[in-house]
């Protein structure tokens, strides 16, 4: 609901893959949730949207008090009528930067969405910049004007790779899982279309690990839980800036 409102249950049934008709009952009751309306789709179901008691108690800048800048996915951070959007209007306000990003794996809905908006992003994004995890659409944002860095996903790991990259105006944020430093926060091991049905994974050694359900249903992405190493020790120490990847 908060990413996608106005939505319907038959929507939201979509996304997460179950029926979610108790659930909305739940939050109307508990008046976390208002009805806004009914949709214009077959059978005219009713559209449901955050509530203003949910909004009031939600301070977005208490949600990363110690953060320099936090990241947003494009699609949210550019709906300034969803909530997302909202909270990323109050961050800023807040004097937390907002940087949205383009997941790695951009083919498909999300390649389209900014094909089709691209024009409205750059104008949006001129501020803040963007990260990128996809090589794919660094030239373009390039040559838009658009300062680029550089996400986990390019894969930088030694210094070579960082110079390669600086070389082309990329700033790196996020390096590899292989790196030597390894980036501060937990980042997805993988990220997949096949459908998950599940919410926690276990391996035959017992580790575990979380599966979320990307915001539009088409993807996946897994994270190791609990994970500490010695390289994110180092990372602490790392004397660059940093932005801190959230789940």
């Amino acid at each position: 609901i908060a990413y996608n409102e106005p939505i319907t249950v038959g929507q939201i049934d979509e996304i997460r893959g179950v029926s979610s008709r108790d659930m909305v009952r739940k939050l109307l009751f508990k008046g976390l949730i208002d009805v806004a309306g009914k949709s214009d789709l077959p059978g005219k179901p009713m559209l449901y949207i955050y509530s203003s008691q949910t909004l009031e108690t939600l301070d977005a800048a208490e949600l990363v008090p110690d953060y320099e800048a936090v990241c947003a996915p494009i699609e949210l951070y550019m709906n300034e009528n969803s909530l997302s959007g909202r909270k990323c209007r109050e961050l800023e306000e807040s004097g937390v930067s907002v940087i949205p990003y383009v997941l790695n794996i951009s083919k498909g809905a999300l390649d389209r969405y900014i094909e089709d908006n691209f024009d409205a992003i750059v104008s949006k994004v001129k501020g803040t910049g963007i990260l990128l995890g996809n090589p794919g659409w660094i030239i373009p944002f390039q040559e838009a004007g658009v300062k680029v860095y550089g996400d986990y996903g390019l894969n930088v790991y030694n210094r070579q790779s960082r110079m390669l990259f600086e070389e082309m105006g990329v700033e790196i944020r996020a390096y590899s899982h292989e790196a030597e430093k390894f980036f501060f926060g937990n980042i997805p091991l993988m990220i997949t279309e096949h459908p998950v049905t599940t919410e926690m994974m276990e391996d035959r050694k017992g580790e575990k690990y979380t599966i979320l359900r990307w915001h539009t249903g088409d993807k996946y992405l897994i994270f190791q839980n609990n994970a500490k190493n010695k390289r994110q020790e180092k990372a602490l120490n790392f004397e660059e800036k940093q932005v801190h990847y959230r789940k």
